[in-house]
């Protein structure tokens, strides 16, 4: 999907599809490496992980809150 969004970014879109991605996703490189984003009508940045990197994402989480529970977890992962 990554591949397709800078597509478009460079090219333009050309189908139905590529206009609702282009609308709702980007693409931002963060150390070397780009993720993916889902663009909102506010200036927050939501990062949209795989499923291969949920465990990480979720564990570090967990560890900057200090072990503080589900329901302080899901609050914070939010933010």
């Amino acid at each position: 999907m990554i591949t397709d969004i800078l597509r478009i970014q460079s090219d333009g879109p050309k189908s139905v599809r590529d206009y609702n991605l282009k609308n709702r996703y980007g693409v931002i490189k963060i150390s070397e490496e780009n993720k993916l984003i889902r663009l909102g009508k506010n200036d927050a940045i939501r990062c949209i992980a795989s499923i291969e990197e949920m465990f990480d994402v979720i564990n570090d989480a967990h560890q900057k809150i200090g072990h503080g529970g589900e329901k302080k977890d899901i609050s914070r992962s939010t933010e």
